[in-house]
This record gives structure tokens, C-alpha cells and sequence, in this order.
């Protein structure tokens, strides 16, 4: 069996035999394969046979705090800006300005044709907000030359470009494509060689590392923890299963994943997550992301259809709270606009605000308060 909760299913996969071990291989003849499962099931009586909207019935409800002991701090919020028109659109400008106060991730990827007016628009974008605070730095590094040079080249840039940073994700460009166990690993250069470069060429910021996909693929290549600053994944809820009950199903999961992460990254590390939609931002398991012009529900596609809808507004609350006990330091929840966003913006500059956008305002303004866990139950 394959535990999927390392891509935030709720589910399990069945397999021939750990992906660990040398594959292809052949299966004897006369030789016995033998699996067996075990279910515990558990009578948990006295719970509500439907619930009350079901019943056609409007109760009151009362919030009971476990304890007044807090558990920490809801994290800071964050957005991330991808690149190119969907972001640097007419409206963008007027959107940063009206978007709740969030440190903004910018995703900046050379091999892809990124460049210094790539870093440019986002410092204009950032220019004309209110109240904007210093920024992230998303960076695939090539590592086709020199990694000094190569990051100490997109350090340049940035300068240039007067854009306001306060940490810098470095990954290297090889960890953007899924490695399976037992293939070989394709060349690359080492971690510790990436992240000391990039201290060298971002002297005084926080530099971060882990992957900018998903949390499987952080486990499949752990960074060495101490030489970061932070340690981020993403994880998307469509990798496997598209349907409504199955995205909302991942919430689920989310709690084993963090835990598993602090577990690999140490309780102290500050720990990030993000961006996480329901739309796949990048295919680590393939060459593209799917195209979706019949508007569905499908897996591995940036366009999903719930993201305009009051859906993706509680699935980002639901995921928020799965999420909790990991202590995130930061959580990035989507962009401004583009298929990942909160809004749309037109030619004409009118913007039009999607239920996400209101829930990640909300979610902006509890960012660094005390965390306490607390019930519902009817009143």
C-alpha cells in the first residue's frame, strides 16, 4: 500500500511492492504473492445522523476554547505573484492596493525566460500598494554554470530592479521534475553548494530551501535543515482525484503532513507552506500542467473552476486550520489574479473579487495572533 496523504489524499493506493526496491522485476512462475489487510472499526454512538442544514433546520452553534492556554500564532499570510500578464494585467495595480496587507512571494525562474522586467514589474506592482512589505524571492536556480554566478547575476537584477526583498527560496531548476525511488537522480548541483551561494549574493536575507512542489517530493530529498533559514513545500489537492468530496477530503491529511515535515525539519526550524490552491501551479509529474477549456473538474490542471467560487474560499479556511499544528511560520494561499488568484482584473482596469479574496483578508488579519484550539458544537 502507498500512503497518499504525502500528496494530501485521503486515501490509500495499492502497489506491487515498495518503489524502494529495483524495479522492473519479474514475477516468477508458481511463486506466491500474499497480501493481507487489516480494518479496525470503531462504534462511535450517539453522534447526529444528518446534520442540521440537512434537516432543513437553522441552529445556533457555541464556540467552547479547549483551555485558555494558547498554542502558538496563526501564521503571516502571504500571496504569490507569478510572472507575466495574468499578474502585470491592467487592474493588478489598483488590486495590490486594495488587497489585504501580505508578504508577497514572487516566483522568478531564469530557465523559463525570467528576467530583469519580470523583476521590474513586480517591483512596480509592489511600488503601488499600501502599507506593502518587503517580498519573497521564488528562485529556480538553473545550475547550468556557476552557481555563484548564476545567483549572484539575479541578485544584480533584483537590485536594479529596486525590488524590496526579505528572504530568498532557492531550489535548484533538476528538483522541479519528480524523482522516483530507486532512478537515478539527474545532475545537479549539491544543496549546501546552492544555499551557501546564495547567502553570498543575498547577504542579510533569510534564505529558505525544501522544493517548490510538493511534500513528497521534500521527503524524497531532504535539505540540510541547518543551513537554512526556513524550510517551504506546496502541497494541491488535485494531484489524484478532481471531485468536490475528494479536494475537500485532503484537508484531512493536511495534520499528518505537517506533523511528518517537523518531524524531518525539527520542532524549532520555522516552517513555511505555500503557495497551496486547488489548481496545480506546476506538474512535478509531468511536462505541463493540463489544459482545461471545458472549464471541469480535473486533476492537474491550473484552471479549476472552484476557484472563483465560495468552494476554494472554505477550503483555504478549512486548510488553514488542518495546518495549525504545524506552526507555520507563513502560508501562501494563491496570487491576485491568474487561474491561482482571489480576483480578476480586465482590460479596463475593473476588478471583480472572488469569495477567496475576502477570506484571505480575514485570514491576513489574524496572522501573528495567538492560536488556541477550540470546539463547536449546538447551542
Amino acid at each position: 500500500m502507498e500512503d497518499q496523504r504525502a500528496w494530501s489524499d485521503a486515501s490509500y493506493k495499492t502497489y506491487v511492492r515498495p518503489l524502494a526496491l529495483p524495479w522492473p522485476f519479474v514475477m516468477e512462475q508458481g511463486v506466491r504473492n500474499q497480501q493481507s489487510v487489516e480494518l479496525l472499526i470503531t462504534d462511535k454512538r450517539g453522534s447526529t445522523v444528518a446534520p442540521a442544514y440537512e434537516q432543513g433546520r437553522r441552529e445556533d452553534a457555541h464556540v467552547t476554547l479547549e483551555n485558555r492556554r494558547a498554542r502558538g500564532y496563526l501564521p503571516r499570510n502571504r500571496r504569490c505573484h507569478p510572472p507575466g500578464p495574468d499578474f502585470c494585467g491592467a487592474g493588478s495595480s489598483r488590486l495590490a492596493e486594495e488587497a489585504p496587507p501580505a508578504t508577497a512571494a514572487v516566483a522568478f525562474r531564469p530557465t523559463a525566460g525570467h528576467d530583469h522586467e519580470h523583476l521590474r514589474g513586480f517591483a512596480e506592482i509592489g511600488r503601488g500598494a499600501t502599507d506593502e512589505p518587503a517580498c519573497v524571492l521564488e528562485l529556480v536556480v538553473p545550475g547550468q554554470h556557476s552557481v555563484d554566478d548564476e545567483l549572484r547575476e539575479v541578485a544584480a537584477m533584483a537590485r536594479d530592479a529596486s525590488l524590496n526583498l526579505s528572504a530568498v527560496i532557492v531550489s535548484p531548476a533538476a528538483d522541479r521534475r519528480s524523482t522516483l525511488p530507486g532512478s537515478a537522480w539527474p545532475s545537479c548541483p549539491p544543496l549546501a553548494e546552492i544555499y551557501r551561494a546564495a547567502r553570498g549574493a543575498f547577504p542579510g536575507l533569510s534564505i529558505g530551501g525544501g522544493v517548490l512542489s510538493y511534500f513528497t517530493e521534500l521527503t524524497r530529498k531532504r535539505p540540510p535543515v541547518d543551513l537554512l533559514d526556513f524550510v517551504s513545500h506546496c502541497t494541491c489537492p488535485i494531484v489524484h482525484a478532481a471531485d468536490d468530496l475528494s479536494v475537500m477530503q485532503t484537508l484531512e491529511a493536511m495534520p499528518y503532513i505537517v506533523r511528518s515535515a517537523r518531524a524531518i525539519i525539527g520542532e524549532d526550524k520555522p516552517y513555511r507552506i505555500g503557495p497551496s490552491t486547488i489548481g496545480m501551479r506546476q506538474n512535478p509529474y509531468g511536462s505541463r500542467v493540463m489544459d482545461n477549456p471545458n472549464n471541469c473538474r480535473i486533476t492537474m490542471t491550473s484552471h479549476d473552476p472552484r476557484q472563483t467560487s465560495l468552494f476554494a474560499a472554505a477550503w483555504m479556511i478549512g486548510y488553514a486550520a488542518a495546518t495549525a499544528e504545524g506552526r507555520l511560520q507563513a502560508l501562501t494561499i494563491g496570487a491576485l489574479t491568474g487561474p491561482l488568484g482571489l480576483a480578476s482584473s480586465t482590460t479596463a482596469g475593473a476588478v471583480l473579487y472572488y469569495p477567496a479574496f475576502y477570506t484571505a483578508r480575514g485570514l491576513a488579519d489574524l496572522g501573528g495572533h495567538q492560536r488556541f484550539r477550540c470546539y463547536s458544537r449546538p447551542a
